[in-house]
């Protein structure tokens, strides 16, 4: 209705009005062209120049092998950015895409991989123009993974890999679990990553024990799709100290510790 009604204002407007003035020709041209923005998704940069749509750019990033490619969208994270770039010192526009293709894995033809970039325009002349496609991340999408109750199980026997560096401080685990509601990441058909919480106790020095519940980015490697985990790398994401006490020194160096295995 909106544009309608504009542009039923523009055909009011006598062809000798239009004639007689360059500025009424400009604001019709330039309500046209907005307008027609309007209509396809587009929007402008900061000095008034036409960005592409969100139509477009999914055209221009599809790759051209069509018959491997599951979905193009762009990100809904913003609408995309233009700013004059550091090292080319040319005006670029850079919006998010997601590309999910078939991954094409012998072991798992159901498999895709979601690839995350940047759809890169240049300003040519007064055009934004698509220069390529700017890979961020990869990860994919339908790959079988181990239940939770082996990975946590796994974890529990591999605790020294968890705490690497530190076993001699760890004098109590009470508590590993996979994070509720948050979603595993797979890097790679052999490597995904998941998050654990894990309750214990340690030595923060030489009088003070402390009680933590942290979270670790846990990632996992497997020989093949088919096969369990067989080696872990952990990351220490956060930190939350519950409790603290205070002992004797020598208190403390009695207390077992998992390099001792809790003996």
């Amino acid at each position: 209705m909106y544009i309608e009604q504009h542009y039923s204002w523009i055909s009011r407007i006598s062809p000798a009005r239009i004639t007689g003035s360059r500025t009424g020709l400009a604001a019709v041209a330039t309500l046209a062209t907005l307008l027609s923005a309007a209509c396809s998704g587009s929007s402008e940069d900061a000095d008034g120049r036409l960005l592409p749509s969100d139509r477009q750019v999914v055209a221009d990033a599809t790759p051209p092998d069509t018959e491997n490619v599951v979905d193009v969208r762009v990100s809904d994270r913003g609408s995309g950015e233009s700013y004059l770039h550091s090292d080319s010192l040319v005006w670029v526009y850079d919006r998010g895409v997601i590309i999910k293709r078939k991954a094409n894995l012998q072991d798992v033809p159901d498999a895709v991989v979601v690839i995350g970039g940047l759809a890169r325009y240049q300003l040519v002349g007064d055009e934004y123009t698509y220069q390529r496609f700017l890979t961020t991340y990869n990860e994919y999408e339908g790959i079988p993974a181990p239940s939770a109750k082996d990975l946590v199980r796994y974890v529990n026997d591999n605790l020294s890999q968890i705490f690497a560096g530190r076993e001699h401080n760890i004098l109590d685990i009470d508590l590993v679990e996979l994070e509720a509601g948050e979603r595993w990441l797979w890097h790679t058909p052999k490597s995904f990553s998941a998050p654990f919480r894990i309750r214990y106790r340690q030595r923060r020095n030489n009088t003070t024990v402390e009680d933590r519940a942290d979270t670790f980015d846990v990632r996992f490697y497997r020989n093949s799709v088919n096969e369990p985990v067989h080696n872990l790398l952990a990351t220490e994401t956060s930190q939350s100290t519950l409790a603290t006490e205070v002992f004797e020194a020598s208190a403390i160096d009695r207390m077992p510790t998992l390099r001792s295995n809790f003996e």
